[in-house]
């Protein structure tokens, strides 16, 4: 298996330019990995994970947007004792 992750994936959505393809090209592995043939074998080792803090993205066509397959898991935001211990564990402190 494979695995690649886009973290902060917002910080693309400047790029016009690069931002359309690029979300084509994602959603192009994901549709290549459901094709039942050799090559659709091979992409479906590839896992692909997108992480965005954003609701609001760019508008896409639907057949073009990585933002509308797969699995959505949305995360609650933290808690003010979640921060502390993460902030602890990472060796840091909470200033307010």
């Amino acid at each position: 298996m494979l695995a690649s992750f886009y973290q902060n994936f917002e910080q693309l959505f400047d790029y016009s330019e690069i931002f359309p393809q690029f979300c084509l090209l994602l959603r192009g592995w994901y549709e290549a990995a459901k094709q039942g043939d050799k090559i659709g074998n091979i992409w479906k080792k590839l896992r692909l994970v997108v992480v965005h803090s954003t609701e609001s993205y760019p508008s896409l066509d639907t057949n073009h947007s990585p933002f509308n397959v797969g699995l959505a898991i949305e995360l609650p935001e933290f808690n003010e004792q979640q921060v502390l211990n993460l902030a602890k564990q990472q060796g840091g402190q909470v200033t307010y």
